[in-house]
C-alpha cells in the first residue's frame, strides 16, 4: 500500500532514521513501451491513472544479511531507536528472513514499510495500558539487543525518548494531502493521528515496556 510506505517514511524523519527519499511517479506509456517484457505485463495489471512509489537508488548500498553478526552492528548508531520504531508503526516485516534494511556509506536505510501502520483503536487502548502486543522476539534487532549487558539495556531508548516527547503528529498532513490530491486510498489518517497523539503523551511508559521486552 502507498499510503503505509509513504507515511512511514515521514514519520522516520521524526526519529532521524534514515530512508531512501521517496517519490510518487508516473509511468509514461512510451516508457512501458521500452520496458523488458516482464515488466511490461506487471505494469500492466497496475492503474496506469495513479503514479506509483518509488525511492532514490542509493549506489552501493548492499541489504543487510539475516545473519547479522555483532561485529557488522558494532558502530552502527540508532539500532535501539530502529527497534523502537517499528514496534511504535507495528511494522512485522523487519525481520530474519526479510531484513527490509540497507547498509549505505556506514549508515543504515531503512526500506519497504507496506506491512507497517496497522493501527486501530485497540492499538490506542494498548497505549493507555501499557500493555502493546507485538512479536518481538521476530525482530531483526532483538537478539542483538537481547543479548546487550543489562545496564546497556536500562540506557537503550534515551533518544528515542528524546525524540519522542517533541514529536510533531501533524508531520504526515503534507503527504496525506499529496496521496488525497492523487486518488491514492489512504488508511484511517484520523485514527493515526491519535495514536500518535496517545503515545507521544505516553512516552515514557513506551520505554518502558521496551526495556522490559529485553529485559525479560
Amino acid at each position: 500500500m502507498i499510503a503505509k510506505e509513504v507515511l512511514a517514511s515521514t514519520l522516520a524523519t521524526e526519529f532521524e532514521l534514515f530512508s531512501p527519499p521517496i517519490a510518487l511517479v508516473k509511468v509514461s506509456s512510451e516508457l512501458r513501451e521500452q520496458l523488458p517484457t516482464d515488466l511490461q505485463e506487471a505494469f500492466g495489471k497496475c492503474d496506469s491513472f495513479r503514479p506509483f512509489f518509488a525511492t532514490e537508488y542509493l549506489e552501493g548500498s548492499l541489504l543487510l544479511e539475516a545473519e547479522l553478526k555483532r561485529e557488522t552492528l558494532n558502530g552502527l548508531h540508532y539500532l535501539d531507536t530502529l527497534y523502537a520504531f517499528d514496534v511504535l508503526i507495528q511494522n512485522f516485516d523487519r525481520r530474519k528472513e526479510k531484513p527490509n534494511v540497507l547498509l549505505h556509506e556506514g549508515e543504515l536505510s531503512l526500506i519497504d514499510h507496506e506491512y507497517s501502520l496497522l493501527i486501530d483503536n485497540n492499538k490506542i487502548n494498548e497505549l493507555k495500558s501499557g500493555t502493546l502486543t507485538y512479536p518481538i522476539e521476530g525482530h531483526l534487532m532483538y537478539p542483538y539487543l537481547k543479548a546487550s549487558k543489562k545496564p546497556d539495556k536500562l540506557e537503550m531508548f534515551g533518544t528515542f525518548l528524546e525524540y519522542s516527547k517533541i514529536l510533531n503528529v501533524d508531520c504526515i498532513d503534507k503527504n496525506v494531502k499529496i496521496l488525497n490530491d492523487h486518488k491514492i486510498p489512504i488508511l484511517d489518517v484520523v485514527t493515526l493521528k491519535a495514536y500518535l497523539s496517545e503515545f507521544k503523551a505516553n512516552s515514557s511508559n513506551f520505554v518502558t515496556f521496551l526495556r522490559q521486552s529485553l529485559l525479560s
